[in-house]
């Protein structure tokens, strides 16, 4: 009997790890994962941190030894063109049509451009490898920095450039920073330490023009002001990779719209990662999450899935970011009008966010009160009981 084969497009840290977990469930499997990108499969969290800095290189899924020695066929630098679901099968740009029992969808997302400054030499984006070698490289120098978009990735950058002796501007549109995912009183702690370290950060502003023919010069705010910039790196969000899959049936709307598997609408399709919409059953939400331990979830559980177990993503969606000396962490799930209730102790904060009952959990400098939290969700705690839990915390710390 010919072996069952699963078709994993994106060599991504969710693709990689539903290979993982497939070949740790048996040989029985024919294992094929297809990368755009030239590179080995690599982690993507040091690219904005210990490579900016200089202190680590590009870090690697596995050495690439690995795949030969678990028979998994990595093909890199071979795009999937477009999606044939009707007969379960993947159309490559080097001209071979692939057919399998399962496909995974996994090609992730893509930094969000601006078409206007499209060619302007000085202008980075972060995504990719090749991105932060290119910015790590332009950082050898030392000049002004205007850092476009106060996200985690956005002042991962703005640390990076102001260790390394840049002057960093963070222009921001929105009123406070990180004001998608953190409550406003907890994402001005967040920063605090950019600005005790001179980072300007400009919120309610936006960038309206750059400044110089072929190299950028400045950029202009929206208030008129020109601000002085020898590099501009934009960080306005991601993109998913989605086009490809036009005409397929899929659902698509901002993602591939899964259930708490990463089963997809059509028979025999999955998806996970960034390029996926799935439904967390501990919190009740649905929708992309561009988060390392969510990849990491979500290919474990899709692998699972595909192999016909009951599989669903009931773990916390959680992140991390190192913000100069702080650690940033937080899991569970935050929207506009959740009470919020913080603890602080110093420079630590432990804060709480829910309704009735507890929702998420953010702390700043202590992992230990991020584990003891984590706890909490899995518990549905109490909302008012997680606050004097906060409260304990910072008591015990004082």
């Amino acid at each position: 009997m010919a072996r069952q084969r699963v078709l994993i497009v994106g060599a991504s840290l969710a693709g990689v790890s539903a290979a993982e977990r497939i070949r740790q469930r048996g040989d029985d499997v024919e294992i094929v994962v297809i990368g755009d990108e030239a590179e080995w499969p690599y982690d993507r969290p040091p690219l904005s941190k210990q490579v900016l800095t200089g202190t680590g290189r590009v870090q690697l899924l596995h050495e690439p030894s690995w795949y030969a020695a678990h028979d998994i066929q990595l093909r890199r630098a071979t795009r999937a063109v477009s999606l044939e679901a009707d007969r379960t099968a993947v159309a490559l740009s080097d001209g071979e049509t692939l057919a399998a029992d399962a496909i995974l969808i996994a090609t992730g997302a893509r930094a969000r451009r601006v078409p206007a400054w499209a060619g302007r030499r000085g202008v980075h984006y972060l995504r990719s490898a090749a991105d932060s070698r290119a910015l790590g490289l332009a950082l050898n120098n030392v000049g002004s920095l205007i850092v476009v978009g106060c996200g985690f990735v956005g002042l991962e950058v703005a640390a990076a450039a102001s260790r390394r002796g840049w002057r960093v501007t963070v222009v921001e549109s929105a009123a406070a920073p990180l004001q998608r995912v953190l409550p406003a009183e907890l994402a001005v702690a967040c920063v605090a330490g950019y600005l005790e370290a001179g980072v300007n950060i400009r919120t309610g502003a936006t960038v309206t023009e750059l400044v110089g023919t072929l190299t950028v010069r400045a950029a202009r705010l929206s208030s008129g002001e020109l601000l002085e910039a020898d590099l501009v790196v934009v960080g306005v969000g991601a993109v998913p990779n989605t086009e490809w899959l036009a005409g397929a049936g899929l659902d698509v709307g901002d993602g591939v719209r899964c259930g708490a598997d990463g089963r997809t609408n059509r028979p025999g399709i999955w998806a996970a990662g960034d390029v996926a919409a799935w439904h967390n059953t501990l919190t009740g939400t649905s929708g992309r999450v561009e988060q390392w331990q969510a990849a990491r979830d979500h290919g474990a559980r899709v692998a699972d899935a595909i192999l016909g177990d009951q599989a669903r993503w009931d773990t916390p969606p959680y992140f991390w970011s190192d913000l100069l000396d702080a650690k940033l962490q937080f899991s569970g799930c935050f929207t506009s009008g959740m009470r919020t209730h913080t603890a602080r102790s110093g420079r630590k904060l432990v804060a709480v966010v829910g309704e009735r009952e507890l929702c998420g959990v953010v702390t700043l400098g202590s992992p230990k009160w991020q584990g003891l939290g984590q706890r909490h969700l899995l518990a549905r705690t109490n909302f008012d009981e997680a606050c004097s839990w906060a409260d304990q915390c910072v008591a015990r710390a004082a």
